[in-house]
C-alpha cells in the first residue's frame, strides 16, 4: 500500500489539515478527549477502496441482537493446507519478485544507481537542457520586440513567435538591411471607406408639399386680426407671453379672463396645437437629414499620391451633388418653417426638380479605398519588417549556437526516453504479477471454502483463553439462521449469555474476536489493502489480560502482508503505550504520533526519534505539562499535571507531600491533589501566571534538594524577560 493520506479539513478539532500514515505501524498516544475516537471514524469514512476494520471494544463487535454471531474460519486439512502452501509459496516469490523489481523502479534510500536514479538523472539532464533553450526562446523574443528604429515586431511578440521563425532566419548584407529600413520609413495611407445611408428626397418633398396644402379653420372668429396674418402672429405671441390680470406690455390694459379664454381657444384648439407638432416633427427630420448630409467628407489626403487625382475628381462631382441637395433640403425646411408661422394660411406647394444622388460618388470613393488600403506599399513594408526581423533571429541563433544546443536536447530526449520505457517495462511487470497475485488469492479463497468451520473461533479462544477464565466458547447453530456464540461455565456446565459477563472479559473477548475475524473465509472484500484500526484495545482488563492483547498485536504486526497492511494502534494508557511498542524502536520505520489538546484544540505530533518519546509513565506527565505550559489556554490547566507530578514523585521517594509543598505559600493549596472547585482554583491563582505557577513548583523541588531532578525534566526557560 503506498501513503494513505487522511483528510482533516472537515473537523474542527484538529488544528492540522491532514494526517499522513506512510508506514505499516502506527502508534498513536492520547489522553481521552484528544480525538481518538474521531480518528477512528475519519479512517472508516475515508476507505472504501480498503479492507477497513476497526476494534473499539465490545459493543462494536455483537450485533443488533446482542449475540456474538458466527465467523467461518478454515479447519486443518492436510490435502488442502498442502495446495494452500504452496500457492502462498508462489505469492511469496512473487511478493520477493516485486520487491526485487521495486528496488529499481522506486527511490532508492541508500542513494544506490538503480534504473529510476538512472531515469530521473536522465530526466534532470533532458529538463535542464529543454529549460535552457526555453529561457533563450524567451530572452531573444524579448530583445527582438525591444528593437525599434524601426520596430521589426509587435508588442506581443512572444517565445513562441520567435520559435516558429527559426526556419526563416537568415543574415542580410549591409545594403539589404538599408534597403529594408528605407522601405519601411514610407507613411502608410490607410483611407477610410464612407458609409452614408440613402435619402429618399422625392418622399420627403411629398411629404413637404402635403403639409404646406394641410388648412387648419379657425374655431373662434376675433374680428381684430381675423385674415391678418401679422397681426394673428402677434397675438399669438401676445397670448403667449401674458396670463388672466396680467398688464399688456403693449397698450397697458388688463387682460381680462374672457378675452384671455377666447384667445386661448383660437390659438391652443387640439386640431391647431396637432398641427403644429407636424411640422415641428418634420422640421426636426429635415434638420437630421442635413446634418447628415453635412457630415460626409471624402478625405483626399488619406491616400497615395497615385490615387489623388482621381479620388480629387471624385470629390468635386460628389460636393457638387452635395451641395444641391443641401440647397433643396434647406428650402424644404424654410418652407415648412413659413407654414408654422401661417398656419390659418393656405400655402403654395414646391414645385422643385429632385437633386441627383451622390450615391454613384460614395461607391467609386469606397472603391479607390479598397485599392488604396491593398496597396503593394504595407505588404512590402511588412517584408522589409520580416527581413530585418529574420536576420536579428539569424545573429542570436549564431551567438547561442543554437544547433549544437538543440541537438544536445535531442540526444538527451532520446537517452531520456529509451530508458523510461525500461522503467516502464518493470512497472509493467509489477502490474502483471500483482494479478497474478490475485489469482493466487483467489485460488486460496476457494480452497479455504472447502474447509469451512463455524467452531474455530470459539476453539482459538478457549485456547489463548484456558488459563485465564473460568468459561468456554461453544457455538451454538441456529435453524436458518447463521448461528452465533454462547458462554459455558466450566465448573457447573451451565450457559449464560455473553453479554453476562464482566466488562473486562467481554473486552478481551471482544478482541479475540475481532482479531480471529480478521482471517474470515467468507469476507466480501478478500485481497483488498486492510486498515486495521485499533480504538483504545486496553480499557478495563487486568494486567494479565494487557500482556495478552500486546502479545495478539504483535503477532499481528508480524503478520501483515508483505507490508501492504497498515494497523493503527491508539490507546490513551500509558503503560499499554510503553509496552505494546516496546519491540518497535525505529522511529524510521514506524510512526509514533502524539495526540495533544490545549483544552479547545488538538495538535498532531509526529515523533522522529526517541528522544522525543517518554519512556516512563512520570515522563509522560512532564511532556504534557511542557505542552500545557505553551499552548494550554490557562494557567489552570498546568495545575492537574503538577499536582501528578508532586504526588509521584513524594510516593517514589517516600517523602511527605505536605512538607515538600509547604516550604512554598500557597503551593499547598494550588498543587494539592485534594483542591476544591475550579472558582476556588481561580481565587487561589490571584493573577499568577503561567511562569509564576513554574516558578512555584521549582522552588517546591528546589527546597526537597531536587532541583537537578527538576531540570532534567523540566527545559523551558523560566528566568527570562519574555512571558
Amino acid at each position: 500500500m503506498g501513503d494513505f493520506t487522511l483528510d482533516l479539513t472537515g473537523c474542527d478539532i484538529f488544528l492540522d489539515e491532514s494526517l499522513v500514515i506512510d508506514k505499516s505501524v502506527s502508534f498513536i498516544f492520547g489522553k481521552n478527549g484528544t480525538g481518538k475516537t474521531t480518528l477512528a471514524y475519519l479512517f472508516q469514512e475515508q476507505s472504501e477502496d480498503y479492507d477497513f476494520r476497526c476494534f473499539q471494544g465490545f459493543d462494536g463487535i455483537v450485533g443488533e441482537d446482542r449475540k456474538l454471531n458466527a465467523v467461518i474460519l478454515g479447519e486443518e486439512n492436510n490435502e488442502i493446507d498442502k495446495e494452500i502452501k504452496i500457492l502462498e509459496k508462489e505469492i511469496s516469490d512473487k511478493e520477493k519478485l516485486i520487491s526485487d523489481i521495486e528496488k529499481e523502479v522506486l527511490p532508492s534510500e541508500d542513494n544506490t544507481n538503480n534504473l529510476w536514479e538512472k531515469v530521473d538523472e536522465r530526466k534532470k539532464a533532458y529538463t535542464y537542457q529543454e529549460s535552457k533553450i526555453s529561457a533563450f526562446f524567451t530572452q531573444s523574443a524579448s530583445k527582438i520586440k525591444k528593437l525599434n528604429n524601426p520596430q521589426v515586431a509587435s508588442t506581443t511578440y512572444n517565445k513562441n513567435h520567435f520559435k516558429n521563425e527559426i526556419s526563416k532566419a537568415k543574415l542580410l548584407t549591409e545594403a539589404e538591411i538599408e534597403k529594408h529600413k528605407s522601405q519601411i520609413n514610407t507613411d502608410i495611407k490607410i483611407a477610410v471607406s464612407v458609409d452614408c445611408q440613402a435619402i429618399d428626397l422625392q418622399s420627403l418633398l411629398i411629404e413637404t408639399n402635403s403639409l404646406l396644402s394641410k388648412e387648419v379653420v379657425e374655431k373662434e372668429v376675433i374680428s381684430e386680426f381675423s385674415g391678418d396674418s401679422d397681426k394673428t402672429k402677434f397675438a399669438e405671441e401676445g397670448f403667449r407671453l401674458h396670463d388672466v390680470n396680467d398688464k399688456c406690455a403693449f397698450c397697458g390694459g388688463i387682460v381680462g379672463k374672457e378675452r384671455y379664454k377666447k384667445l386661448e381657444r383660437y390659438f391652443a384648439a387640439d386640431d391647431i396645437q396637432q398641427f403644429r407638432d407636424e411640422l415641428n416633427g418634420h422640421i426636426a427630420l429635415l434638420d437630421d437629414k442635413i446634418k447628415v448630409i453635412k457630415d460626409v467628407v471624402l478625405n483626399v489626403s488619406e491616400f497615395y499620391p497615385e490615387y489623388i487625382d482621381e479620388v480629387s475628381k471624385i470629390n468635386i462631382d460628389f460636393k457638387e451633388k452635395q451641395s444641391d441637395i443641401l440647397a433643396f433640403l434647406s428650402s424644404l425646411r424654410e418652407k415648412t418653417d413659413d407654414k408654422l408661422k401661417e398656419l390659418f394660411e393656405k400655402s403654395d406647394v414646391l414645385k422643385l426638380q429632385v437633386p441627383e444622388s451622390f450615391e454613384n460618388e460614395i461607391n467609386q470613393y469606397n472603391k479607390v479605398v479598397v485599392e488604396n488600403n491593398e496597396s503593394d506599399l504595407s505588404n512590402r513594408k511588412e517584408n522589409s519588417k520580416n527581413g530585418l526581423r529574420f536576420n536579428e533571429i539569424k545573429k542570436l541563433l549564431d551567438d547561442f549556437k543554437y544547433n549544437e544546443e538543440n541537438l544536445k536536447l535531442e540526444q538527451l530526449k532520446v537517452d531520456y526516453t529509451t530508458q523510461k520505457e525500461g522503467l516502464d517495462k518493470e512497472n509493467e511487470k509489477i502490474d502483471e504479477l500483482k494479478i497474478d497475485i490475485e489469482k493466487l488469492r483467489s485460488k486460496i479463497v476457494d480452497l479455504q471454502a472447502k474447509t469451512k468451520n463455524e467452531k474455530i473461533l470459539a476453539e482459538e479462544i478457549n485456547h489463548k483463553l484456558r488459563l485465564y477464565v473460568n468459561f468456554d466458547l461453544e457455538y451454538l447453530a441456529e435453524v436458518g439462521g447463521e448461528g452465533h456464540y454462547q458462554v459455558k461455565c466450566k465448573n457447573t456446565g451451565e450457559y449464560r449469555d455473553i453479554t453476562q459477563l464482566s466488562t473486562g472479559e467481554k473486552n478481551i473477548i471482544a478482541f479475540l474476536y475481532f482479531t480471529q475475524k480478521l482471517n474470515e473465509v467468507d469476507n466480501p472484500k478478500s485481497g483488498l489493502e486492510r486498515i486495521i484500526v485499533f480504538d483504545d484495545p486496553m480499557t478495563s482488563n487486568d494486567d494479565t489480560m494487557q500482556y495478552l492483547i500486546i502479545e495478539e498485536l504483535n503477532k499481528l504486526i508480524s503478520q501483515l502482508d508483505n507490508m501492504q497492511d497498515k494497523i493503527i494502534i491508539m490507546t490513551h494508557n500509558n503503560h499499554f503505550y510503553l509496552n505494546v511498542k516496546y519491540n518497535y524502536k525505529s522511529y524510521k520505520k514506524n510512526i509514533f504520533l502524539r495526540l495533544l489538546s490545549d483544552g479547545k484544540y488538538t495538535t498532531i505530533l509526529r515523533l522522529s526519534k526517541s528522544e522525543e518519546d517518554f519512556k516512563t509513565n512520570y515522563e509522560a506527565l512532564w511532556h504534557e505539562l511542557g505542552f500545557l505550559y505553551v499552548n494550554g489556554p490557562s494557567e489552570t490547566m498546568l495545575l492537574n499535571p503538577i499536582r501528578r507530578i508532586v504526588e509521584t514523585y513524594t510516593k517514589f521517594n517516600s517523602i511527605d507531600k505536605h512538607d515538600m509543598l509547604d516550604h512554598v505559600s500557597g503551593a499547598a493549596k494550588l498543587f494539592n491533589v485534594n483542591s476544591h472547585s475550579i472558582d476556588d482554583l481561580e481565587a487561589d491563582l490571584n493573577g499568577r501566571s503561567k511562569k509564576d505557577i513554574m516558578k512555584m513548583m521549582r522552588e517546591c523541588f528546589s527546597k526537597e534538594n531536587a532541583i537537578n531532578h527538576f531540570n532534567q525534566y523540566w527545559t523551558i526557560d523560566l528566568d527570562s524577560t519574555d512571558s
